[in-house]
């Protein structure tokens, strides 16, 4: 985990510093328009993560669509707000719970993002970001034990995000893109079934996502 969340730091520092070496192309926003025009984006991904990184796994895969609304301050620097809708799917068994379990979570993240274009490679166009999310659970998981099953109710978590995005322009105002990081537990939401109050629900994870952006 902490070796990701290093890689993916390191990845974003070192992208940063190589568009302020001699010759290196200046960070610009894909649609030319008229300054006051071209301070905002609004977009959707789809998005697909793979979890499963440690002992602690609980979930098989997870799919979600994630809305987001961006605001540059300049060429450089800006900031987002998201709201997505996620299902994590679960295995059937889990080093971290004692247990059969069985069933889904729908989450429902809100997010802010801070935001760093990289690199404009002409043909497209390079951005680092980094997120805090709150995720509201919603748990249709149960688990068996010993013959009997119950469901599993969960608390709300605090998650982040690292990754990086490339965009490439379709249009003056519509661009696609890949999104490709790492998702980290800061606060794992509270598990409880069969009166065990000892389980964790992390959803540390790699994402990979497609998406479409408008700029106006």
């Amino acid at each position: 985990m902490k070796k990701a969340i290093v890689f993916l730091a390191v990845a974003v520092v070192a992208g940063s510093a190589a568009a302020q070496t001699v010759g290196a192309p200046r960070a610009v926003r894909l649609a030319p328009r008229d300054a006051w025009m071209r301070q905002m984006e609004a977009g959707g991904a789809l998005t697909y993560h793979m979890p499963g990184l440690g002992d602690f796994d609980v979930f098989d895969q997870a799919i979600g669509i994630d809305l987001s609304y961006r605001y540059w301050f300049s060429d450089v620097l800006g900031i987002g707000v998201g709201l997505g809708y996620e299902t994590w799917d679960a295995q059937r068994t889990s080093r971290n719970w004692v247990g059969e379990i069985d069933g889904d979570m729908t989450v429902i993240p809100l997010s802010v993002s801070g935001l760093l274009r990289m690199m404009d490679f002409e043909w497209g166009l390079l951005t680092g970001f980094v997120s805090l999310e709150y995720a509201i659970s919603d748990s249709g998981m149960t688990m068996e034990r010993g013959g009997e099953s119950e469901d599993v109710n969960v608390a709300d978590s605090i998650n982040g995000r690292l990754g990086v995005e490339l965009a490439m322009p379709v249009s003056d105002v519509l661009s696609v893109g890949v999104q490709l990081g790492y998702q980290g537990a800061l606060m794992p939401g509270d598990a409880e079934a069969f009166g065990d109050t000892n389980m964790e629900v992390d959803m540390q994870s790699f994402f990979l996502g497609l998406g479409v952006s408008l700029a106006f």
